[in-house]
């Protein structure tokens, strides 16, 4: 039997096929399914293929929230037991996230957008799970597995704690700059974010080994 939590992410991400389901009158046979780093289409096809489109993305987003929910009982340490909101949370902001995305997809489809959009979504994103990235407990699978977080708890916490507060100002700066930034531009700050976001936290932790072992 589905869990109640499996049948919420479902529902969600069936909204966006619900939207398309009610725009397919009104939507031309041909429409745009790629966009160029310039924000304009550059590939179109039939309205139909917007069905694979949306259900991959839905399918990756399902798979990953199983995933999420599955890890506690596979976690060596058995921490993750403690942390099953907080990866609830995880996994339902990923399924929002995916659902979002999809209805942008149908709505640009027949709708001059940027794509700019994609990297609020994203900046927001990365913003939702900084807030979370501090309440996860030392395990194998989620957060910043670095052989010293692993070896000691105090750097675990202390380097999720760091991280949390860099992962949601920098997803909200991404979010900022990518609504005020030239469009050329946001593809290589959001990218540079990225490596910023993943590296910062990971030499903080290093220092913090090297000071207290």
């Amino acid at each position: 039997m589905m869990s109640r939590n499996l049948i919420l992410a479902i529902g969600i991400l069936c909204i966006p096929f619900i939207y398309l389901a009610l725009s397919w009158g009104s939507m031309p046979d041909q429409v745009a399914l790629h966009f160029g780093a310039d924000g304009q289409p550059d590939r179109y096809g039939h309205k139909s293929e917007l069905f694979i489109a949306l259900g991959i993305i839905s399918a990756v987003g399902l798979l990953a929230f199983g995933l999420i929910q599955w890890l506690p009982t596979i976690d060596p340490k058995k921490n993750l037991e403690t942390s099953s909101t907080t990866l609830f949370k995880i996994g339902f902001s990923l399924v929002v996230f995916m659902a979002i995305l999809n209805i942008y997809i149908i709505y640009s489809a027949t709708h001059a957008t940027e794509g700019r959009l994609v990297f609020v979504l994203l900046g927001a994103f990365f913003a939702v799970l900084g807030n979370l990235l501090h309440s996860v407990k030392p395990n194998y699978f989620v957060g910043m597995r670095l052989p010293w977080t692993l070896e000691s708890e105090a750097n675990w916490r202390a380097t999720h704690q760091f991280a949390s507060r860099i992962w949601f100002g920098g997803g909200i700066a991404i979010a900022i700059f990518s609504l005020l930034l030239p469009l050329k531009w946001v593809v290589g700050v959001f990218l540079v974010s990225v490596v910023l976001l993943t590296v910062v936290p990971a030499v903080y932790s290093y220092r913090y080994f090297k000071q207290n072992g």
